[in-house]
């Protein structure tokens, strides 16, 4: 997936623009053309009222003449819930969405979800890749199921009432390719390789998928050095003052290590098989970014690595390099607001630096004894 506000791609769109939901005549009269647009342009001409549909051998409207399309169309009909609420889900978001004539009509919501590729889809591509998406985005038994037909017509909606949504994304077929029976036909046509994945933008709004090959040609050692300027991140940043300590916010989060003691010394007992390490990386992958909230795909996934390699057990290489990329891109793609049922960690009222007590000749266990009575004091 990328976020793209002037990737441009074929649509055909009908000559006349309609006020009102065509009728029957208009249907029948009703006559394409393929134009080039951009997700803005797009809907654009939904807003005016013009209908579009796929592309098709001489603008011939049948599923004989379909040549190929860039969009997948689910129609959402008769739905008790609202197209914003619908958007709140931790589902990918559609590249366009609004809503139809028919919303709140008997109380009941109805809309349409536009997926953008950035590849060419055919005929043969289209079905598997419709349904992989209603299953993705949890709308596998959705009542209306004519964004199925490779030869439907799709309406715009200019009444002033109309609702729509704009995110810019634009999809790989690889990004959809988790279901089965899409995965074969992604292998089969080198599909899903790491340079299709889903990656974030960096500051220049550009693209950076080379993390990706690199984690899969790197030794392991060779790619953690290669990418240590990204930093880790573990917890919530704390300002200490100049006398060396300060006071632990109340939204303080920190990522769980698993630390036991032996003899007096510390070490990592690292998540084992049927400890839940999938999801325990899911979580930790959650809490960095809750800490981080702007932070990068390629940040987000160097953290995946290094946890994986430090606390994980991953001898039998279930944690692969393609379910750290998945859940970097998942945790990515989640709204903010969603991170809000992570509540903060348990933690003391304040804390001393480490280097400030190395500076200062200090024993971080005595000072902090100090510090503690100059608090209460």
């Amino acid at each position: 997936m990328h976020i793209k506000l002037n990737y441009e791609f074929e649509i055909s769109i009908s000559e006349k623009a309609y006020s009102a939901k065509p009728n029957s005549e208009d249907y029948k009269g009703m006559k394409f053309h393929k134009v080039v647009v951009n997700p803005s342009k797009f809907m654009e001409y939904i807003k005016f009222g013009y209908s579009y549909c796929h592309v098709f051998k001489n603008d011939h409207r049948s599923n004989a003449d379909f040549l190929y399309t860039y969009f997948v169309n689910i129609d959402v009909d008769d739905s008790k819930v609202s197209l914003a609420d619908y958007l709140k889900k931790p589902y990918m978001k559609p590249t366009l969405a609004y809503t139809t004539y028919s919303n709140k009509k008997n109380g009941l919501y109805s809309y349409r979800l536009i997926y953008c590729f950035s590849e060419k889809i055919d005929a043969q591509m289209y079905e598997p890749l419709y349904n992989s998406i209603c299953s993705y985005v949890g709308l596998a038994n959705t009542k209306d199921d004519c964004g199925r037909v490779l030869s439907q017509l799709m309406n715009g909606n200019p009444l002033p009432d109309m609702e729509y949504y704009l995110s810019n994304r634009i999809y790989d077929i690889s990004n959809f390719a988790q279901i089965s029976h899409l995965r074969l036909y992604c292998r089969e046509s080198n599909m899903y390789n790491p340079k299709r994945l889903n990656c974030k933008k960096d500051s220049n709004n550009s693209i950076n998928t080379k993390i990706i090959t690199d984690l899969n040609r790197l030794e392991l050692p060779v790619f953690l050095a290669e990418y240590a300027r990204l930093g880790l991140v573990e917890q919530t940043k704390l300002d200490y003052n100049e006398n060396g300590y300060c006071l632990i916010p109340d939204t303080f989060m920190k990522v769980f290590n698993r630390i036991v003691w032996d003899n007096k010394k510390a070490r990592i007992s690292k998540f084992k098989d049927g400890e839940g390490r999938r999801k325990r990386l899911f979580t930790d992958a959650c809490i960095i970014r809750k800490i981080e909230p702007d932070i990068s795909f390629e940040k987000l996934l160097y953290n995946l690595v290094y946890r994986r390699m430090r606390y994980y057990d991953n001898s039998d290489n279930v944690l692969t390099n393609k379910v750290l990329v998945e859940k970097a891109m998942y945790v990515l793609d989640l709204p903010l607001s969603d991170l809000d049922v992570l509540e903060p960690t348990k933690h003391g009222k304040f804390t001393t630096s480490k280097e400030y007590c190395n500076a200062h000749n200090l024993k971080r266990i005595s000072y902090a004894r100090k510090v503690q009575k100059d608090l209460t004091y």
